[in-house]
């Protein structure tokens, strides 16, 4: 072999170990990638399930307050009903009392 052909076999065998040290490399660093990846994503979903956690605490407490005010308001209305129609009873039987007073007919 001539002196050219030794070095561009060298150069040849050179460049097919950079190639494969990049292949390599890139494959490395997609296996760390992915990992990386990997812990981000189950990170990101025990935070995610954490948030979801104390969203549902949230609107369980808030519900039941609601229910609670709720309750009370139907409380405070019922009892404003009875007092209306106590109100209403009582007017109607003064107007009663009233129309038979004022009757013309009756005298």
């Amino acid at each position: 072999m001539t002196a050219y052909e030794w070095i561009s076999t060298v150069i040849g065998i050179t460049q097919c170990g950079l190639i494969g040290y990049g292949l390599r490399a890139m494959r490395l660093a997609s296996e760390i990638r992915d990992r990386e990846g990997a812990r981000r994503h189950a990170e990101s979903m025990a935070a995610f399930e954490k948030s979801e956690r104390e969203s549902a605490r949230r609107h369980t407490e808030t519900m039941a307050a609601l229910e609670k005010r709720h309750d009370q308001w139907m409380e405070t209305f019922e009892e404003r009903n009875k007092d209306s129609d106590r109100r209403h009873a009582e007017s109607m039987t003064a107007l009663k009392a009233l129309i038979e007073r004022t009757d013309r007919t009756k005298a």
